[in-house]
This record gives C-alpha cells, sequence and structure tokens, in this order.
C-alpha cells in the first residue's frame, strides 16, 4: 500500500512538487527493481558460468589424456613390433646355433671313441 503523498505548495507550485515527488518515488522504486533483478541475474548465473568453465577444463584435461594415451600406444605398438622383429631373428639364430651344435656332436661322436 503507498502512503498518500501530502501536498506541499511552494511559491504556488502544488501541484508540480507532488509530480516530481511521485516521478522520483517511482523512478527510485524502478531502479531499484532493475537493480535486485540484475543483482539476482548474476547471483544465480555466476555458479553456472564457473561451472562451465570448470566443465571446459576438465575437457580439455580429457582430450590431453586422450592425447597423450594416443601416443603412448602408438609408441607401444612400434616397440611392439620392434621387440617381435628382434624376437624372431633371435630365435633364427638360436636355431642356427643349435644345428650347428648338433652337427659338432655328430663329427665328436664319429672321431672319439666311446668309452665303456
Amino acid at each position: 500500500m503507498k502512503t498518500p503523498i501530502p501536498k506541499i505548495e511552494i511559491n504556488g507550485n502544488g501541484q508540480y512538487e507532488r509530480f516530481r515527488r511521485i516521478l522520483f518515488n517511482e523512478v527510485g522504486f524502478l531502479i531499484s527493481i532493475i537493480g535486485a533483478t540484475v543483482a539476482l541475474f548474476l547471483f544465480l548465473s555466476n555458479p553456472a558460468h564457473e561451472n562451465m568453465r570448470e566443465i571446459e577444463k576438465i575437457k580439455s584435461e580429457m582430450e590431453n589424456k586422450q592425447e597423450l594415451l594416443t601416443a603412448l600406444n602408438k609408441i607401444r605398438d612400434n616397440d611392439l613390433h620392434t621387440l617381435e622383429g628382434k624376437l624372431e631373428d633371435s630365435n633364427k639364430r638360436l636355431n642356427e646355433i643349435e644345428n650347428q651344435l648338433i652337427e659338432l656332436k655328430a663329427i665328436l661322436n664319429e672321431r672319439l671313441p666311446v668309452k665303456q
């Protein structure tokens, strides 16, 4: 409820003064409502902006970790391929050495007498 504004006559301009007071009160009320609305909007939207920034930060970290994981998988796959190749070469060399040992054993058995 609004309280009635008393008439104040200064130099015979009572209606003008009353209009000024009403206008001043209404404008002040309107400015305070707009200010409260803007403050409420900022108060409610600020956590949302902080959450959005935090979500973007987490997404960025996840993308960086995914890139690192991809790079590590490539390195692992390349190293695994290299190690498989080296293992295959080592197995071939081991088979060659085994065959040579069998030949040497056969030669030794032919040339040395068997002890009984």
